[in-house]
């Protein structure tokens, strides 16, 4: 369970394990075809794919409808999923209105989560010889350039420098069961992308150049499935692109917020 100061500092920024809302289609390539900037503008301002008949009055350029097409490639590459949106807005939301305890509500999964935690942890540092600390109630919120995240555990090297995360998870049978199928990078992509994103995020704000990944049933039946963990790699291709889809959302996080306040002005006015 996080502490009510590292939820406090959670708020209103963009957070590790929230991070796969935003990245959806990440991996989209950007389209190639030539197309003139006034029909992209065009589509842009009026947020629709037109005809050669309704456009062609309105731009001095030649319109055609490969070139009508090709930007609306373009337009439809560039414009931000329904996601980020609703994502931006929601952290607008934690920015201008204070958390409802009638919220912040666990479920039997959680609570399972939080008492195993600590061992699966050990368990980590068992497997891998490694000794992670700043774990359970030690726990740490870092963040840069409002991007946080709260690491289970960190292992820090010689210089006292962040050198790799961990994540671990203790959930419901089924998730545990599938998280025992992922190796790598590729197969935590494939199986789990939402924690694919929330340990490369890891990476990104602390620096580190991998993660372990750890999941732990102590009620499995079989003792090969009780612990499973793999270490995910940094992926700067990925973190690219998700530095651009985070300044993004802070731009509609704030479109969002200043569209709310000129309303509460004008209510506060009548």
């Amino acid at each position: 369970m996080l502490s009510d100061e590292i939820t406090k500092a959670r708020r209103g920024n963009i957070t590790a394990s929230e991070a796969h809302a935003i990245m959806t289609g990440w991996d989209a390539k950007e389209p190639v075809d030539d197309f003139p900037a006034e029909i992209f503008d065009w589509i842009k301002l009026n947020e629709k794919k037109p005809t050669v008949g309704v456009i062609k009055d309105a731009v001095k350029c030649g319109v055609t409808g490969k070139l009508i097409d090709a930007a609306w490639k373009m337009y439809q590459f560039q414009k931000p999923s329904q996601g980020l949106i609703t994502y931006a807005e929601t952290l607008a939301c934690q920015e201008l209105f204070y958390a409802d305890p009638a919220l912040q509500v666990s479920s039997q999964h959680m609570v399972n989560g939080n008492e195993r935690e600590l061992e699966a942890t050990e368990l980590l540092s068992k497997a891998t010889g490694l000794n992670f600390v700043r774990t359970g109630d030690d726990q740490m919120h870092l963040s840069v350039n409002r991007i946080g995240a709260t690491p289970d555990g960190l292992v820090y090297d010689d210089l006292d420098l962040i050198e790799a995360g961990g994540e671990v998870k203790c959930r419901s049978d089924l998730h545990h069961a599938r998280q025992v199928f992922i190796e790598d990078n590729v197969t935590m992509m494939e199986l789990d992308f939402a924690r694919y994103c929330q340990m490369q995020v890891g990476c990104y704000v602390t620096e580190a150049n991998r993660w372990y990944s750890a999941s732990y049933n102590p009620l499995a039946r079989v003792e090969g499935l009780e612990f499973n963990y793999c270490v995910i790699h940094r992926d700067d291709a990925f973190l690219d692109v998700f530095k651009q889809r985070a300044a993004l959302t802070f731009e509609y996080k704030q479109m969002f917020m200043d569209k709310l306040m000129e309303r509460a002005a004008k209510k506060e006015a009548a």
